[in-house]
């Protein structure tokens, strides 16, 4: 048996695995899982872009 189908009507992909295909599923590299620590750092980062953003919104509407 083949290691990867097609499924022709749908284009989906399916694996063997064992006895049972499962369907093959890319994720998008931006879906990784991050860490605990990362997720605080990115967390940390949108924060302060957010706010830095905000700050230069409230300049420009005063000049």
């Amino acid at each position: 048996m083949d290691k990867y189908k097609c499924d022709e009507s749908g284009g989906l992909w399916y694996e063997m695995k064992g006895d049972h295909y499962f369907l093959c599923l890319p994720l998008p590299e931006a879906d990784r899982a991050l860490g605990a620590a990362a997720q605080e750092l990115l967390a940390g980062a949108m924060e302060e872009h957010l706010h830095a953003a905000a700050d230069q919104q409230q300049i420009s509407c005063q000049n």
